[in-house]
């Protein structure tokens, strides 16, 4: 199994075919769609290298003082110490080898060449996941995806679930995500202000700061500015506060005398002078 310029192989792997999910589309008997769970297909330390790329089993595995390579432990904490793959792949058929020697093949449909673009592959390969396991064996899993229509490859492929069969895949392309956001960039008022004129919608409310009216009120009234307080009224303000203070902090055995401006400390049982 390689994988080189963004393509796949897989020859004569064995397999372990899981039960199938069966979608008819379009109300079309003739388009009824399959998936095929397989799984334990093994790879092994190039196979899981062409694939994956170049020192990937080695940042995988780790070889012990017997000689045996195991995972690294980081491999057990993932969801069934499994790795899943995004790829997905179609391809241009395939074949599935049954009991018996017998070879179902998926190709492609005769089409118009105005409807081949629109076309549906005859193969598609998803949900990609790799689980190594001990000895150095990557277990490859997948999805394989056909339309076996209403002949013998229908009836042989529901015969052969949950049993081991032989996958071939023909030439394979990942497949073109559809959908996929581009990354946005990030709004300015410009941008805001188009928006809201082509769907008819009010531009956002900008309200002003606190600063910015408690300002324009002063400037409007500044005979209340002058007269919130006066000179002789804060200065025996700042002089009360000030006892009061003077009076917490005091020591034990000390009390303050905060009636002057200027506080006197003095032994209890002191008498004022």
């Amino acid at each position: 199994m390689t994988n080189t310029s963004n393509h796949l192989k897989l020859e004569s792997a064995q397999g372990f075919m899981r039960k199938i999910s069966i979608n008819v589309l379009n109300k079309d008997a003739e388009q009824t769609l399959f998936t095929l769970p397989f799984q334990g297909i093994e790879l092994s330390r190039e196979q899981l290298n062409d694939y994956m790329g170049a020192y990937t089993f080695e940042s995988w595995f780790h070889q012990r003082p017997d000689g045996i390579w195991v995972p690294m432990p980081w491999i057990a904490r993932l969801p069934k110490a499994e790795i899943a793959i995004e790829d997905e792949f179609d391809a241009d058929g395939a074949t599935i080898i049954v009991s018996g020697g017998e070879e179902l093949v998926f190709e492609p449909e005769d089409r118009d060449e105005d409807d081949e673009e629109e076309a549906a592959p005859p193969v598609r390969v998803t949900s990609i996941v790799l689980g190594p396991k001990s000895g150095g064996i990557t277990l490859l899993g997948f999805h394989l995806q056909v339309r076996p229509g209403l002949g013998k490859e229908n009836l042989a492929l529901q015969e052969h679930q949950f049993r081991h069969v032989t996958i071939t895949l023909g030439k394979t392309k990942l497949t073109a995500r559809k959908g996929k956001q581009h990354e946005l960039p990030l709004p300015t008022q410009e941008s805001d202000a188009e928006l809201d004129a082509a769907v008819g919608r009010p531009p956002t409310f900008e309200g002003r700061s606190g600063a910015e009216i408690d300002a324009e009120m002063h400037a409007r009234h500044p005979e209340a500015s002058a007269e919130v307080m006066g000179a002789d009224e804060l200065q025996e303000f700042e002089q009360a506060a000030t006892a009061q203070v003077a009076a917490f902090n005091a020591t034990p055995g000390e009390v303050i005398d905060g009636t002057t401006p200027k506080s006197r400390r003095r032994r209890k049982g002191e008498e004022a002078h």
